[in-house]
């Protein structure tokens, strides 16, 4: 089973709005 806590989830969706915002803000 994969469990996800939260911390985790937020950590992901972090990474990836950063890496978004950056590619976007070029």
């Amino acid at each position: 089973k994969i469990l996800y806590r939260e911390s985790d989830i937020e950590r992901m969706l972090n990474d990836g709005y950063r890496s978004a915002y950056r590619l976007t803000a070029t």
